[in-house]
């Protein structure tokens, strides 16, 4: 964490002095952009809980696939006030959405609950949201290309979102277990505005976000692909 911290940093004061020494007209006091966030969330920490709940029992149940990784889908939205040309400040909120089928048949038959063979799927649709805020580095030399990066501190907040059946089962098997959880998330990454006009740009952004749910720690990565709308002059 710390590597990665140190690494955005020596990019991010280049681009800043590089900047302030090549001022373009036509900053936008404001920018506000929205558009369609893929959020790859970080489910390791659900397989070790999955392999911990297997291997109390004695002997151990058979393993529970949950996977490494949760493709999600949804949308980004974000404010910024521009200081000046190259230094912003931002508050940037997402939210991303799931599905994923575990299968239990092998662990429910283990246990005497269903006859061997006979399918069970638990059901999650998981969601999780952040709202962060911070700096955001400029370099709009170029009249339409111009790269940003950022560093957002805020929180998240996700929401395993399982089915009824599985959600009983949760109570039962793990009755301290909550579904719901919010943590602190630090965001750092940046992207690249392609100005088409004087208020509006299309923007790409990619971020890694790191987060601290169910107590563990996640690294996430986010895409981002929008429009952003600019207004006013600095």
């Amino acid at each position: 964490m710390r590597h990665l911290v140190a690494v955005l940093l020596f990019t991010l004061l280049p681009l800043a002095a590089i900047a302030q020494n090549a001022p373009v007209p036509n900053t936008p006091r404001w920018e506000i952009s929205a558009g369609y966030e893929y959020f790859l969330a970080d489910s390791n920490g659900a397989q070790k809980l999955a392999n911990s709940l297997t291997n109390s029992f004695s002997p151990p149940l058979p393993a529970i696939n949950v996977g490494s990784g949760l493709s999600m889908n949804g949308g980004n939205f974000a404010v910024e006030e521009n200081v000046n040309n190259w230094f912003g400040g931002t508050i940037d909120f997402g939210g991303s959405y799931g599905n994923r089928h575990i299968d239990l048949s092998q662990v429910a038959a283990a246990l005497g609950l269903v006859p061997p063979g006979t399918p069970v799927t638990a059901i999650f649709r998981p969601t999780i949201y952040t709202f962060t805020g911070g700096p955001q580095f400029h370099y709009r030399k170029n009249e339409h290309i111009q790269p940003f990066a950022r560093i957002l501190l805020g929180g998240a907040f996700a929401n395993l979102g399982p089915d009824a059946l599985t959600d009983q089962a949760l109570k039962i098997a793990a009755p301290n277990f909550k579904v719901s959880r919010d943590s602190f998330a630090l965001i750092a990454g940046g992207g690249v505005d392609y100005v088409w006009k004087s208020n509006i740009a299309f923007r790409g952004a990619c971020d890694y976000v790191r987060t601290y749910l169910y107590d563990e720690h996640q690294s996430n990565l986010r895409l981002i692909v929008g429009v952003d709308f600019r207004f006013g002059q600095r």
